[in-house]
């Protein structure tokens, strides 16, 4: 629920993989994210999220 309400907000996700992440929140679906970095859509799977930095709302 807190992805839905923060759609559209700056993040850095750090995955469980140790891979960090940042963009802007573009779409939620029930088992993934996707999100905008530098005009390219990166899609990540909510499973796969060890920790989600959160950046100050517009």
């Amino acid at each position: 629920m807190k992805l839905w309400k923060n759609i559209h907000r700056q993040l850095e996700i750090v995955t469980a993989g140790g891979f960090r992440i940042g963009g802007k929140m573009n779409k939620v679906g029930i088992d993934y994210l996707d999100m905008k970095n530098n005009d390219h859509i990166i899609t990540v799977l909510k499973d796969k999220i060890d920790h989600i930095i959160w950046g100050k709302k517009n």
